[in-house]
């Protein structure tokens, strides 16, 4: 299960949202009105450091045509000034390769930078970095106290983290019940991944009560917010009969949604039918 928590080098545990696949939506920053005379490049070039953000993620969100590598410039300027959430979304770009040249070092930098200043999704992303030794030396008990202080400010991506450091015994000991308990809150918060791990919690009865029907349900719920593991396994119960009536023709139907979630087993069992 190791590979759950590495997901979180993937754009959406980054938080930068695929922009190079699914443009990022641009937030609403409160923010006081510039003059009407002096457009956002020009307030942020008179240093404005949530302007410069503001159009890094114009520039990362712009609908069918993101530029990553003009967004990095803004949000480099940003960061520079002190804006925590631009030193998070420039590390992340730099974890991944996005508009800049993968550089794990100075991803690992940044995310520190964005943690120290108070953008806590920043914290369980320097924790990936730890828990994997990318670009700092790996320490998984170091990974799991990162994960820990964003959970603890309501952070889901850390919540998730925190509890498959439990459910691994990871940088902490084994403790099935509270990975249970952290992943129910991340699921909480529409984290599918999150509540497609309670789901096989609840069918392999680990940190709780075995319950198939409560596992269904929280499967049907994952696969639903686009998750592939959640389809996978709602497939498997309808093929084997576990917890549920045996369907092939249902699982066939499960198995064709991980498909089109991006599940590459799925796809080939599939093939096979």
């Amino acid at each position: 299960m190791r590979s759950r928590i590495a997901l979180a080098t993937s754009c959406a545990l980054f938080a930068i949202g695929c922009a190079a696949a699914k443009p990022v939506a641009v937030p609403a920053l409160k923010l006081e009105p510039a003059p009407a005379n002096v457009t956002r490049r020009r307030a942020c070039e008179l240093g404005e450091a949530a302007l410069c953000y503001q159009r890094g993620m114009a520039l990362a969100g712009r609908d069918g045509d993101p530029d990553m590598t003009a967004a990095a410039t803004w949000f480099e300027r940003s960061c520079r000034d002190g804006f925590a959430e631009a030193c998070d979304r420039l590390a992340a770009q730099y974890a991944q390769g996005f508009g800049v040249a993968r550089d794990d070092r100075r991803a690992a930098r940044l995310f520190k930078q964005a943690c120290d200043g108070g953008d806590f999704s920043a914290c369980s992303s320097l924790g990936v970095l730890y828990g994997e030794g990318r670009g700092v030396e790996q320490d998984e008990a170091r990974a799991a106290t990162l994960y820990r202080v964003a959970c603890q400010r309501h952070d889901t991506l850390g919540c998730f983290n925190l509890g498959m450091s439990y459910l691994e015994a990871h940088g902490v000991e084994l403790d099935e019940m509270l990975a249970a308990e952290l992943f129910q809150e991340a699921c909480r918060q529409d984290m599918a991944q999150a509540c497609g791990m309670l789901g096989r919690m609840y069918f392999d009865g680990r940190g709780v009560q075995p319950d198939a029907q409560q596992a269904r349900v929280l499967f049907e719920r994952a696969c639903d917010a686009h998750d592939a593991a959640g389809c996978w396994n709602l497939a498997g119960m309808f093929a084997t009969g576990a917890g549920v009536e045996k369907d092939v023709r249902r699982a066939i139907q499960w198995l064709r949604r991980a498909c089109d979630e991006g599940s590459a087993a799925a796809c080939e069992q599939l093939n096979r039918h």
